[in-house]
């Protein structure tokens, strides 16, 4: 028979396991703005517009990401064609072109964001044209990070023609690359979730995607949504608790072998 006082030292256990599993795998994300959704639009409607580092005169400016082009432009941002555009509801992916006024859709699109995120931003892939990016702080030297996100790629109506797309990810001064998408003239692939992970170089690393198409002259577009940041490895929260009952099951058993004495006052 258990001891009182074995009895609350079992208790305490599985509080400590129990409170262990609450808070493992939840680790709040290093990137900010990740879905999107902070922008400011001066387009008709205050809606999704081009990209631009100001919102004035049809443009948006988007919060803690900067969009540029590896085209070496004077007028770098602008030459990126980046685009804010939702992905649900009766306007989804139709957004407003300030250079002709008017409004730019998709041949197709590929429906929702897994993720449930309401933006998106579509990067012209000509040449490696577009780049969007964000200084990270508050990293460790040597750690491991993790970067997910969800894309897909996709054709303004303002082109036709087979293509190819991928994206290139940089952390630092290392990179990796998705898998290429190749898709028919007016058509769309599926969205696709990637994880990546990197080593930081210092304390403050910037990440960067950069949309990678072909052929040259018939842009082709990636898509992103949902980006996050996370220290990797992050337990999953299903091991962690198996790892805290299994040491209360262990202490338990120890407790009933060798039950504590009560004290006496």
């Amino acid at each position: 028979m258990v001891s009182v006082s074995s009895r609350k030292t079992y208790s305490g256990i599985v509080a400590l396991a129990l409170g262990l599993f609450s808070t493992s795998g939840i680790q709040a994300g290093l990137i900010s703005n990740g879905d999107f959704s902070q922008f400011t639009s001066s387009a008709p409607g205050g809606g999704p517009t081009q990209i631009n580092n100001t919102s004035t005169g049809g443009y948006a400016s988007l919060k803690d990401w900067t969009v540029g082009t590896t085209l070496g432009s004077p007028n770098t941002v602008l030459n990126s064609y980046a685009f804010i555009t939702q992905t649900t509801g009766p306007n989804a992916y139709t957004f407003y072109y300030p250079a002709q006024s008017g409004t730019i859709g998709l041949w197709s699109n590929p429906g929702a964001a897994p993720s449930g995120q309401q933006y998106a931003v579509t990067l012209d892939g000509y040449q490696g044209a577009a780049t969007l990016s964000q200084t990270l702080t508050g990293l460790t030297a040597g750690e491991s990070y993790k970067v997910t996100f969800d894309w897909a790629a996709v054709q303004y109506t303002t082109a036709t023609g087979n293509y190819t797309e991928q994206f290139e990810v940089f952390f630092g001064d290392s990179s990796q690359t998705t898998q290429v998408q190749s898709v028919l003239s007016k058509g769309h692939s599926n969205w696709i979730s990637e994880s990546f992970t990197f080593t930081a170089d210092a304390t403050s690393d910037t990440l960067m995607f950069l949309s990678l198409g072909t052929p040259s002259g018939v842009p082709p577009v990636g898509m992103l949504s949902n980006v996050n940041v996370v220290a990797s490895p992050v337990p999953e929260p299903s091991t962690m608790l198996m790892l805290g009952l299994g040491g209360v099951c262990i202490v338990g058993l120890r407790l009933r072998r060798k039950p504590l004495l009560v004290s006496a006052d």
